[in-house]
């Protein structure tokens, strides 16, 4: 049988939204050619949130998009193939929130 309900905890620290920001990086991925561009958060203390890709040419193939959390700098990457015949643009970006 549970007990009473105790008293309500602590509240949650509240995430400061001017603290984020958007980190990008673009390369050209030439045709038949694997590519694997990353986007790092600025500084080591800061917070990777998440990441993502944008692509200019249907024909390049995402092979993985994921974080590296461990490195010294928090990091997006993004691994693609251009399938296509003509270069195409990836643009990999991270989301970080800056820390002190």
């Amino acid at each position: 049988v549970p007990g009473p309900v105790g008293p309500p905890g602590q509240a949650g620290a509240v995430l400061d939204r001017s603290r984020t920001y958007r980190v990008e990086t673009s390369v050209v991925v030439e045709p038949a050619t694997f590519s694997g561009p990353a986007a790092a958060c600025e500084d080591t203390n800061d917070v990777l949130l998440s990441g993502g890709y944008e692509l200019t040419l249907r024909e390049m193939e995402v092979i993985r998009s994921l974080p590296f959390p461990f490195f010294a700098q928090q990091t997006w990457t993004v691994q693609v193939f251009n399938a296509g015949l003509i270069p195409g643009e990836l643009r990999v970006y991270a989301y970080c929130y800056r820390v002190d």
